[in-house]
Parts: structure tokens; sequence; C-alpha cells
């Protein structure tokens, strides 16, 4: 993992993306070196055109994210563990010193699922953004749903979303089936009941993936029917990550690893080192390679470094950022 994260780093200051030394090429042109203004126009529509279709915001005055995330349950054949993870922003700041999580799920048969649980301010896990994250599962059969999440404070605030059409999976059907990506800022290090806890790992994802504070950035899924060989039921895969900054539309660097003799059904994850990252808006693309039956699966996400105005004006002002190749 050392490796991976030092070449990163080589590779980040080699395409002149890190500030910490100046650039070995200065250039003539003015439109090859980025204002701070500039920097600001350049992120707003960043945001705009990739992070901000991607990530899952709910409706309402307070300002919270969801994402959903399924695994095969350990005690059921049939039904399907579904994991509603909330992030609300800044959650100290708000007046509500508990809040009331509803989620209901109805099926095309017009059954009826869902869970109600309430927490205080409090018992509510913090990361290092100021940001609550909390999970509540269900446990659903595949099919498709119409689902309903909203979130209450006893002071006034709230939010809510409705999806028409979430489909849960079949994760028994004989096909390649990656699960979405979860971005998640650490490993192990909180142990408690309303997390992930997958095998030996305990992890905390991170929905509104921006960060200030947080030095570490990682991503974990799961993948269900791999192809196996006939006699040890074991199968091979191939993952790539490749990494761009999308400010200056850069390829930052890339990693692979082949993985062999592993169960036709596992996880994945890793983390980075983003302390010394550039400020701007990040893209991650994720390819998973059956090395059996050559099947190949992408997936992408988005996260944010963010710096102060100030902070951001120091370093560009002290490096600059080349746009040119």
């Amino acid at each position: 993992m050392k490796k991976i994260l030092i070449l990163f780093i080589i590779l980040l200051f080699a395409f002149n993306i890190f500030g910490q030394n100046k650039p070995k090429k200065e250039s003539n042109d003015k439109k090859d070196i980025i204002t701070y203004e500039q920097y600001k126009k350049l992120l707003k529509e960043k945001k705009e055109k990739y992070y901000n279709k991607n990530i899952t915001k709910m409706n309402g005055n307070l300002r919270s994210y969801f994402s959903i995330f399924y695994n095969k349950s350990t005690k059921s054949r049939v039904k399907v563990n579904v994991d509603f993870i909330f992030e609300i922003s800044n959650i100290n700041k708000l007046k509500s010193d508990k809040f009331n999580f509803i989620i209901k799920a109805l099926d095309s048969l017009d059954f009826h699922y869902g869970k109600e649980v309430e927490y205080k301010k409090s018992e509510i896990f913090k990361n290092k953004e100021g940001n609550g994250v909390l999970q509540v599962r269900l446990k659903l059969e595949p099919g498709s749903y119409k689902i309903s999440m909203n979130i209450t404070g006893n002071n006034g605030e709230s939010s809510n979303k409705t999806l028409k059409n979430y489909k849960v999976p079949d994760l028994d059907k004989p096909e390649l089936i990656l699960t979405d990506l979860i971005s998640i800022s650490s490993i192990n290090e909180e142990r408690r009941k309303m997390f992930f806890r997958r095998n030996k790992y305990f992890i905390t994802p991170t929905i509104e993936k921006i960060f200030k504070e947080t030095g570490k950035y990682g991503f974990y899924f799961e993948y269900y029917n791999l192809t196996t060989n006939s006699l040890y039921n074991k199968g091979k895969y191939k993952i790539k990550y490749k990494l761009y900054y999308l400010i200056t539309d850069k390829f930052i660097g890339e990693n692979s690893k082949v993985k062999k003799d592993v169960p036709p059904n596992g996880q994945y994850l890793t983390m980075l080192d983003i302390n010394e990252f550039t400020p701007g808006v990040y893209k991650i693309v994720i390819e998973f390679t059956d090395l059996i039956s050559n099947e190949k699966i992408t997936k992408e996400t988005y996260f944010i470094i963010k710096d102060t105005e100030a902070e951001s004006k120091a370093r560009l002002g002290k490096w600059k950022i080349l746009i040119t190749n």
C-alpha cells in the first residue's frame, strides 16, 4: 500500500499539480496559468458538470445526503441486506438535538416494509468534517421498490427523498455483479453498530465526499458471481483504478492488481493519503475484470478537496497551476 501512495504522490508532482515545488518549466503564455479567479470559475463548472450530478442529496432545509448499499444476507438465502447510509452536514451547528429516521419500501405487489429509528445528536458519529454519519438496514427480497426516506429533527430541520423505482438485485443470479462504490474515510477506526462491518473491516462511509480536515480517502465495493474453475471453485480478477484531476483535466496516474485463487463472492477496498492533494475536483475510475470470463465492469466516483479562500490564494501565489500538457 505504501508503494501505491508513493506512486500517486510522485505522479502528482510530475504533472505540476502539487504546490510543494515550483514547476520546472515556466510558461510565457498567460493562457497556461490559472489565476485564483479562474480556479474558482473552473471549480464551479466542474462541480456542476461532474460532482453535483453524482451526489445523492436529499430535499428539504436539512442539508443531508444518502446512499444505498446492498449485500448478501448471512441469515437469509432469499432476502438481501439493504443499507441506507445517511450523512448530515455540520450536525453540531443544528438546533435539533434528536433526529428521527423513517424508511418505507413498497414493492410491486403493494407489500410494505419499513423501519423507524431515533437517535440523539450525541449518539450519532461525527466525522472530521463535522458531519453526522449513520446507517439503517432493511432486509428486502430482490425486485423493484418505491422507497421513501425522511429525516426529521425535533427543532424544525428535515429532509426527504423518494425513489420511484429502486431495484434490489438478485445476487444469486448467474452473472457478474459489482456493487456501487462506497467512499470511505477510515478503516477499523470506528467500531460501532451503525457502521458497516464487512468481515474483518469496520468501514466509515462518506457520502458528501468533500474533504478539508480528513487526510484519507478510500473506496469499497463487493463483487458477486465471479467465474471460477470447476475443480477448486476459485477465480481470479484484475482491479485497475485511475485518478484524474478535473480542474485541469489531468490524468494523474493508475494502479492495478491481480488477485488469484479468490472465492466467487468477495470484497475490495483501498485507501489513499490525500493530505498533499491539490484542492479541486477528482475522479476515480475503477475497472474490474473477471480474468476467466474476461467480463469487465467499470464504475466511477468523484470527490472534492477543499481549502479556505486564503489558503487557496496562498498556494496559487506560491506555485501556480499549469494547464499545459
